[in-house]
């Protein structure tokens, strides 16, 4: 083949390829147009739910007309120190020293942590303190909901995290107490709790804060609720976690440690519940006050 004959073709594929090149880079430039509008429109979306579920914290108000703590700070009072009135006590019983520590001056009766103490889980459904935070919890489901929604094709696993990490960066440590519970006896056990564990939602709570729930004291069929001495540092937090995802009455631990940590998570949990099982196996050594 002459020369002549050569160089046309040359310039045709040569066009072609240019032609190629032009619409491969208008598809990418749509694609990366339609994404970034499709993530422009879900963050005002996101921010506008964050600001919202703000709105709907600092409105929180007590059960009771006579007590001024609302907002935020309500998550903690409801949580320690709530007493009703008609209950309220000059000195303190040992009893609710034993539930909160001898330190804990302001303590109440109450309060959640000592219902979930002296009743145990089926107080969180029973007692009429968690109505308070309904519409909050109602919203704070739908924004993960919202994040974990399949149609955001768009956004991959990593950025689904990254706005979850950011909406429980807004959590203050009461907070997350309560969505712990909430998800473990409360209405979010069964479409909440998937999540929190799939997002690590309650990575930053402090378990030391947790309640020793009446199963746990009774925990391994004893006839006598462990005393706080009988506890040995254990508490709801050791009781019900779980390295099963399947195991929907306990947490899975990827409620609490992200992808990155999970695998040494699982481990240290497994060398741990050797110890965890003999201590189970001890009966207790002096039995725990009555309410």
């Amino acid at each position: 083949m002459e020369l002549k004959e050569i160089l046309p073709l040359i310039f045709s594929v040569a066009s072609f390829i240019g032609i190629l090149a032009t619409i491969i880079y208008q598809v990418s430039t749509y694609r990366t147009t339609k994404k970034t509008s499709a993530l422009q429109r879900f963050d005002t979306s996101y921010f506008n739910m964050l600001g919202l579920q703000q709105q709907i914290t600092n409105e929180l108000k007590s059960p009771d007309d006579d007590i001024t703590v609302k907002g935020r700070a309500l998550f903690e009072y409801l949580y320690l120190n709530y007493e009703k009135k008609s209950k309220k006590q000059k000195n303190k019983s040992s009893i609710i020293e034993s539930v909160c520590g001898p330190d804990s001056k302001n303590c109440g009766k109450d309060s959640m942590m000592s219902l979930i103490y002296f009743q145990g889980l089926e107080a969180y459904g029973q007692s009429d303190l968690p109505t308070v935070f309904d519409h909050y919890f109602r919203h704070l489901y739908r924004i993960v909901k919202y994040i974990d929604a399949p149609q955001h094709k768009f956004l991959s696993k990593k950025e689904r995290y990254n706005y979850a990490a950011n909406l429980r960066g807004t959590l203050s440590k009461y907070e997350l107490i309560w969505l712990y519970y909430n998800c473990l006896a409360g209405p979010g056990k069964q479409k909440f709790k998937p999540l929190v564990e799939k997002y690590a939602l309650l990575k930053n709570i402090r378990p030391e804060l947790l309640s020793i729930s009446k199963e746990f004291r009774f925990y391994a069929g004893t006839n006598t609720p462990r005393s706080i001495q009988d506890i040995e540092g254990y508490n709801d937090f050791d009781f019900y976690l779980t390295d099963d995802e399947k195991q929907k009455d306990k947490f899975y631990l990827g409620a609490f440690y992200n992808e990155q940590e999970l695998e040494d998570e699982k481990r240290k949990f497994r060398e741990n519940q050797p110890d965890f099982n003999a201590w189970v196996a001890r009966k207790p050594s002096q039995p725990a006050p009555n309410p």
